[in-house]
């Protein structure tokens, strides 16, 4: 089965950049700061981008940012990766949680992967991609206060070397009304956690509350991400935060697909000031349009787009593209329609020739956790293209390389089966 707990990455014809800044940032060394019966531990996963050994170091800071330790990760081998528990950590106390920054002298690709400890072993893992930079709006588009028994927490990064104040704005799904404005300082290298059943200063969302947040910053960036979590359950979901535009890619859409009939809600955000019209095109694998969908959005307004809605066959799976007539932000929520999995991911990078994953698994079938990776590639242009997705080994060693060239708006799924391990 695919593996949505790693965000697919986007490849498009562009001017190449650095895959990942030389600090990568991960928010949230415990990503819940409100979720009873929860234990979370958090490994660091980082891949060395580069051609020759690297040295690079994570350094944990806490909620005050305090520097707790740095941990020196060795020599990572070209194309390697290194793993770090906070657990092998010994000067990190029970139950901290805060931040950490990776640093290294070359490009690396950094993911975060939370365990929950106390959690059975099919459903006590998150993962998501830490971020090279930070935004100074960062746009939340899927926000929960006991929706749908769903509960959000925003978890906000300073990596700055000089306090940063930080601005919530907790807009209301349906009407795109404000509802309520959080101020806050964040320290130096803090992490601050804001639970939406539980915000600090006075500020109170109602039970049954959802909608959107938008974070912005009185000057320099800020790192931000969210945590999902499902309350009857242990199933938790992470999610980074999202570049506003006029046009999004989101190469992993499903309708009533497979076993445990998955589907795809696609939540949009109007971001700008006036009322803007979206269309939401959906293609098969080969990059034939099958179905659209138009909507309207008032000024801050959310709304969901649902792929079985669209007029898509049962077991469908494709790729679907969001343009607007403004600016809008966009996640997209895989659920279940048989059991309680439910994960939310962002739109990946545009503009990229290239994309790292650094953490793709494929465990032995009798496992119980049996996580497993498929890499799902778009081609955003105009012309066929070539992809290939390359697998390395921890060591560094290239395991395979499948490629296929994929015809405009098609999809090359490539599964780890036989080249990965599991962590």
């Amino acid at each position: 089965m695919h593996n949505p707990l790693i965000r697919p990455h986007l490849l498009r014809s562009a001017a190449l950049g650095a895959l990942a800044g030389v600090t990568a940032l991960v928010s949230g060394g415990m990503p819940a700061s409100g979720a009873p019966g929860t234990a979370w531990s958090a490994t660091v996963v980082v891949q060395n981008l580069a051609d020759t050994p690297n040295e690079a170091a994570v350094s944990y800071y806490s909620t005050t940012g305090v520097l707790m330790k740095t941990y020196p990760l060795g020599g990572i081998p070209p194309k390697g990766t290194a793993y770090l528990d906070a657990s092998q950590v010994g000067e990190l106390p029970a139950n901290f949680a805060g931040g950490a920054v990776v640093s290294s002298a070359q490009p690396v690709a950094v993911a975060y992967v939370g365990s929950d400890t106390g959690a059975p072993a099919a459903r006590n893992h998150l993962a998501g991609p830490a971020q090279s930079t930070g935004l100074a709006t960062s746009w939340l588009p899927e926000i929960h206060n006991r929706y749908a028994d769903k509960l959000s927490t925003i978890v906000v990064q300073n990596p700055q070397t000089t306090a940063l104040g930080v601005t919530l704005r907790f807009v209301e799904r349906f009407s795109g009304s404000l509802t309520a404005t959080l101020q806050q300082v964040v320290p130096p290298n803090a992490t601050h956690y804001y639970d939406a059943a539980n915000l600090p200063a006075r500020v109170d969302l109602p039970a049954g509350w959802t909608g959107s947040v938008i974070v912005q910053t009185d000057g320099p960036p800020a790192v931000v991400a969210v945590q999902q979590r499902t309350l009857r359950s242990d199933q938790s979901t992470l999610y980074t935060a999202v570049e506003s535009g006029t046009a999004a890619w989101l190469p992993e859409v499903m309708y009533d697909y497979g076993d445990i009939r998955l589907n795809s809600f696609i939540r949009l955000q109007n971001v700008g000031d006036t009322t803007l019209n979206a269309r939401v095109t959906y293609f098969n694998d080969n990059g034939d349009a099958v179905a659209a969908q138009d909507v309207g959005l008032a000024p801050l307004q959310t709304q969901v787009v649902i792929a079985g809605s669209a007029g898509l066959p049962p077991g469908f799976r494709g790729a679907a593209q969001v343009q607007a007539t403004g600016s809008i932000a966009a996640v997209v929520r895989q659920s279940s329609a048989v059991n309680d999995l439910d994960v939310t991911y962002s739109p990946p990078d545009r503009d990229t020739q290239r994309a790292a994953l650094p953490y793709v698994q494929w465990a032995p079938t009798g496992n119980p956790a049996a996580y497993r990776t498929t890499v799902a590639a778009m081609n955003t242009l105009p012309a066929p293209a070539t992809i290939t997705v390359r697998y390395y080994d921890p060591n560094g060693a290239l395991r395979a390389a499948p490629s296929a060239t994929v015809p405009p708006n098609g999809v090359f799924r490539s599964r780890s089966e036989g080249h990965t391990s599991e962590l």
